[in-house]
């Protein structure tokens, strides 16, 4: 009898130990599976801009803030075409500072990816003399019909074109949104994982939200990523010159990983990179969205968690256990048979 449940306590302790290795699995960043992209092959100015527009939409004005919009037209992007937002650095009323805000139907159009992947990278080229703030506006469903928004927070991050360094870069709470900021010079992708919990005090309007009183910060998994029901971009540039003529572009929004799975961070991390410092004054106008804050559970360069180092070391405690129970019940048993002998 003891013999049978200790060998009941192995296989439960090898199945644990098999189970925590798959869901703790992580995917190296440039290793995860594509589970859907949206590239602008094909598109001219044209279809740019309108409400009939299926791609961007007009941008939002901004006069009321004492801030100017600008134009997005069609340009050469990471791999074929791709988006340039320039500000309107000439506005005739001399404002230096620019909010680029519109809807992307081409973005939410596809629930299926929304719904099961493990994060969203946007690749963006930051061609200006300024640090830009991006925040990309996702609006879901609730579980009772509320609204709740994505933005970025403390969860996203900067990944270089070639993949291999990874920046934490500075956010921009004093849009009521947690942007982004991608350092001027910044080529690569925005990573923003879908696996995040509400915000903490220092950034009031990061976290999951519900609209549109900026209500509690929600975890998660409280949400089903599949019920988009809009997408908006927000790009905006502080402090600029009349002169400049420079923009950012963004292009290739991908769907990346499997929402089981924790993506593993590629090359050397750098915090908090400086960038242009002056050019981020920020401002109060509402973004639109507000963020999500930090991400639930670490993302260790070895691929597993603290958690699941944890329940893996117990499962081996219990296969050696089981083990050490098998061995002395066998032991006592020949040593009863050799006294009968």
């Amino acid at each position: 009898m003891k013999k049978n449940a200790a060998l009941k306590l192995i296989a439960f302790a090898a199945a644990l130990l098999l189970g925590v290795s798959v869901c703790a699995y992580a995917v190296p960043y440039n290793d995860a599976e594509i589970k859907g992209a949206i590239e602008f092959e094909g598109i001219t100015d044209a279809d740019l801009g309108g409400e009939a527009s299926q791609i961007i939409g007009d941008f939002d004005p901004h006069g009321t803030w004492f801030m100017t919009e600008g134009f997005v037209s069609v340009t050469e992007g990471r791999e074929g075409n791709g988006l340039l937002f320039t500000p309107n650095y000439s506005n005739e009323n001399g404002y230096t500072m620019c909010v680029m805000r519109a809807t992307m139907p081409i973005v939410s159009a596809d629930a299926q990816p929304w719904g099961s992947a493990a994060a969203l990278r946007i690749w963006v080229d930051n061609q200006t003399d300024y640090d830009v703030t991006v925040t990309p506006v996702a609006t879901f469903k609730g579980p009772e019909e509320q609204k709740w928004v994505l933005g970025a927070a403390e969860g996203a991050y900067l990944v270089s074109d070639d993949g291999q360094e990874v920046i934490e870069p500075d956010l921009d709470p004093n849009v009521n949104s947690c942007g982004v900021i991608v350092p001027y010079g910044f080529k690569g992708y925005i990573v923003l994982p879908f696996a995040v919990k509400g915000g903490e005090a220092d950034y009031d309007y990061c976290g999951w939200q519900e609209l549109p009183q900026w209500g509690d910060a929600v975890a998660a998994d409280e949400l089903d990523f599949g019920s988009i029901v809009s997408f908006a971009i927000d790009i905006r540039v502080n402090n600029f010159y009349y002169e400049d003529e420079a923009g950012i572009v963004v292009d290739s929004f991908q769907f990346i990983g499997n929402k089981e799975e924790v993506l593993e961070r590629p090359g050397e991390q750098i915090t908090n990179t400086p960038g242009n410092t002056d050019a981020q004054p920020g401002s109060t106008e509402p973004a639109g969205s507000v963020g999500a804050d930090e991400t639930q559970g670490t993302q260790d360069t070895d691929g597993f968690g603290t958690g699941a180092i944890i329940a893996i070391a117990a499962a081996a405690v219990a296969v050696i256990a089981a083990v050490i129970i098998i061995a002395v019940v066998s032991a006592k048993k020949k040593a009863g048979k050799n006294e009968e002998k």
